[in-house]
This record gives C-alpha cells, sequence and structure tokens, in this order.
C-alpha cells in the first residue's frame, strides 16, 4: 500500500514538473510603442479662451488586429501644441492576429484654448518632417 501512495506521489510530482516546464517554456506576447500616422483631425475653427476642446483624430492604427492605439503625448510652448499619436502592437513568433484594419475613426483628445489669437496643433507624424498643421483662432473667453 506504501509503495503504491509513494509511486503515485513521485508520479504526480512528475506530471506537475513537466507542465511547469512546458507552460513555463512559452514566450509570452512582447509589444512595441510605434508613432501612428494620422490622415486628418477635425476640431472648432473657433474657441473661447481658457476653454477646453475636443480634437478628433482619423488614420489607420495598423494592418491588423495585433495593433492598438495606446495614447496621446503633447508637447505645449507658446501658440503650438504638438501632438504624438503612440500605438502598441503585439511582436514575437506564433503571434495570432485577428484580420481587421484597426482605424483612430475620431479617436479625441481634449486640448485647453491659451490666450486669444491663433493658435497651431502640430500632429507628429512617422518620417522625417512629416508635420500634419492645423489652426484654431482664440477668442475671449466669455
Amino acid at each position: 500500500m506504501r509503495t503504491a501512495v509513494k509511486s503515485f506521489l513521485h508520479l504526480f510530482s512528475l506530471l506537475v514538473f513537466v507542465i511547469l516546464v512546458i507552460g513555463c517554456g512559452k514566450k509570452a506576447t512582447d509589444t512595441e510603442e510605434y508613432l501612428i500616422k494620422v490622415d486628418s483631425i477635425i476640431h472648432p475653427d473657433t474657441v473661447a479662451a481658457g476653454k477646453s476642446f475636443a480634437v478628433k483624430f482619423y488614420g489607420t492604427i495598423g494592418s491588423n488586429g495585433c495593433y492598438r492605439f495606446l495614447r496621446f503625448e503633447t508637447e505645449r510652448s507658446a501658440g503650438l501644441t504638438k501632438v504624438w499619436t503612440v500605438g502598441e502592437r503585439k511582436t514575437g513568433q506564433n503571434v495570432m492576429c485577428p484580420e481587421y484594419l484597426p482605424k483612430l475613426d475620431g479617436t479625441v483628445l481634449n486640448l485647453m484654448a491659451p490666450d486669444t489669437g491663433s493658435f497651431t496643433i502640430a500632429v507628429i507624424n512617422p518620417g522625417l518632417g512629416n508635420v500634419l498643421n492645423s489652426t484654431v483662432m482664440v477668442r475671449q473667453g466669455n
């Protein structure tokens, strides 16, 4: 009886070890960030100073379901806001990607209007000097 229990425990321990080795041997899917190419943006022509307004972004995020929008990064200076549209893609061997074309489809970034005058939104796209500029007029707030 004792020998059967010992044999069972040894066999069970071996089975658990094999499962752990096989499970840990699989490499997790890696990801990497990249800059999404923005085709166009939509925003109001005129906004009130000191008020928030929405900018909608359009473009293709990637070639399949392994690509996704991650975040906006902004840098602000006098009369100018630079915007980087950051995506993330799955990488590695044996990555299964759904077959669809992910798009920005009006993904919104809310910006705060500065003082009155002209205000430029500069969307930085991939590639040297590839910038999409758009201007907003800022009027006195009420």
